[in-house]
């Protein structure tokens, strides 16, 4: 899943909204919130972080390709 840091004055659902496009491509409005979580981090700070429904991708859709950057190694 993308993940990112919300900026100052965007909404969850707008961040949600430019990773998607930044890191996939992909141009998709957050249809509902799925679950919102907290995660403590001794190292950055405590973190709240949100899951939203984006919607099921299409077979039209295409295919999702990622960097190797993309999978924290």
């Amino acid at each position: 899943m993308p993940g990112v840091y919300v900026d100052i004055r965007e909404s969850p659902a707008a961040a949600c909204r430019r990773e998607l496009r930044e890191e996939l491509d992909l141009d998709r409005e957050p249809q509902r919130l799925l679950v919102v979580d907290w995660a403590p981090n001794d190292g950055e700070s405590d973190k709240v972080l949100w899951l939203f429904d984006c919607g099921a991708l299409g077979d039209d859709e295409r295919r999702i390709t990622l960097e190797d950057s993309e999978f924290g190694r």
